[in-house]
């Protein structure tokens, strides 16, 4: 994975991420990544991975009472059209969003979180590489801490891939190839990889015809 052409292929579409967005899937995006933000509203410290261009930040500020939160993405276009919007909606981003570039490894070592929020960025790694991305994730996720997920899925219910859904997934990891050069051509297996950190799913929901998942996970107290 080379991060430098990512970062200028992210920093290239950033300017045209929300008018595409808007234009494939409408709000059902947006609606999708705030759907269980009720489940961090007593979240004093939150991180979010791969915020993008921060429409993210405007339902979680109404919704959640937090004291700090880590907005990490590797762009520094997407951060900056992130901070831009904060303030021209009066969100007081100074004070209480930290923003930052890079990926995990940028997260200090010691900095804990009371929720961590990965919306449609897990998408972008193979299963090796999730493995690795959430294994640093979850060390800063404190016990009893809630991991809230949205992104693509292209299972049936009987668990048969979808012949639409993996074909629009197939084309947008073809743009997303074209311009941020990602090297990754097929979703990660998401599950298997919360399952292999032990964490508890709490609660899950479907929309745009089961092309779009949402979960909620909380991270167990003590050692099972």
């Amino acid at each position: 994975m080379n991060r430098e052409k990512i970062k200028r292929g992210f920093n290239f579409i950033a300017p045209y991420y929300d008018f595409c967005s808007n234009l494939i899937f409408g709000k059902s995006i947006l609606s999708a990544q705030s759907l269980y933000f009720n489940s961090v509203k007593e979240s004093h410290s939150i991180l979010i991975l791969g915020g993008g261009t921060g429409k993210i930040l405007l339902p979680l500020a109404k919704e959640a009472n937090f004291k700090s939160l880590t907005f990490l993405d590797i762009s520094p276009g997407m951060i900056d059209k992130a901070r831009h919007l904060c303030i021209s909606n009066g969100l007081n981003a100074e004070s209480k969003i930290e923003f930052m570039e890079g990926s995990t490894e940028a997260i200090p070592k010691n900095k804990m979180y009371d929720a961590i929020i990965t919306p449609f960025v897990l998408d972008c790694f193979s299963d090796e590489n999730l493995e690795i991305v959430m294994r640093n994730l979850d060390q800063h996720l404190v016990p009893g801490g809630m991991w809230l997920f949205s992104d693509f899925h292209h299972f049936n219910s009987d668990g048969q891939v979808s012949f639409f859904k993996r074909t629009a997934i197939k084309m947008l990891y073809l743009i997303f190839n074209l311009f941020c050069y990602i090297a990754v051509w097929e979703l990660p297996h998401f599950k298997n990889a919360f399952n292999n950190l032990g964490l508890i799913e709490v609660e899950e929901n479907y929309s745009v015809a089961g092309l779009i998942v949402t979960r909620t996970y909380q991270k167990p107290t003590s050692i099972r």
